[in-house]
């Protein structure tokens, strides 16, 4: 009678080092393409286009996590949210504007048309990490090897 070795415990381990790293190379791709997002240029409501990507900050802050349900992306950046999914009119600092507007425009007197015309207008929506998912899910089910489902949570 021939004897076999119980080796289950360390083909588990196996298995699940592999998916860890399947995991953990989605989430790298996933963050790429968010931040690569970022950086393409869009449409502003005063005119002219620029990148999403402005200090660094929110392209710096998106990370990756394995959990047992999958892979999640994202940022704890607060305004993520609102270049994602656009914000309503509202007043905001001149003091971040006029930085931003130094940068932007090399004018930092336009802070206050620009401050009025965030007071009076919507932004629009300018998504960054949901097409990351979207966009490449061919891509991502090449590194899977097989058919993803992708799930959107706030």
């Amino acid at each position: 009678m021939m004897e076999f070795e119980d080796n289950t415990q360390e083909v588990v381990k196996a298995l699940t080092k592999a998916e860890q790293g399947i995991l953990n190379a989605i989430g790298l791709l996933v963050m790429g393409k968010a931040v690569e997002n970022l950086r393409k240029p869009r449409p502003h409501r005063g005119g002219g286009s620029f990148p999403t990507y402005d200090t660094g900050n929110l392209g710096n802050s998106i990370t990756y996590k394995v959990t047992d349900r999958g892979v999640e992306v994202g940022t704890p950046v607060e305004y993520g949210v609102c270049i994602e999914k656009g914000v309503k009119a509202h007043w905001t600092s001149l003091r971040n504007l006029k930085d931003w507007c130094r940068r932007k425009l090399g004018d930092e007197k336009a802070a206050v048309r620009v401050q009025r015309s965030i007071a009076s207008q919507d932004m629009p929506a300018m998504p960054w990490l949901e097409p990351a998912f979207m966009e490449n899910v061919d891509e991502i089910q090449k590194v899977a090897g097989q058919e993803v489902k992708i799930v959107f949570s706030e």
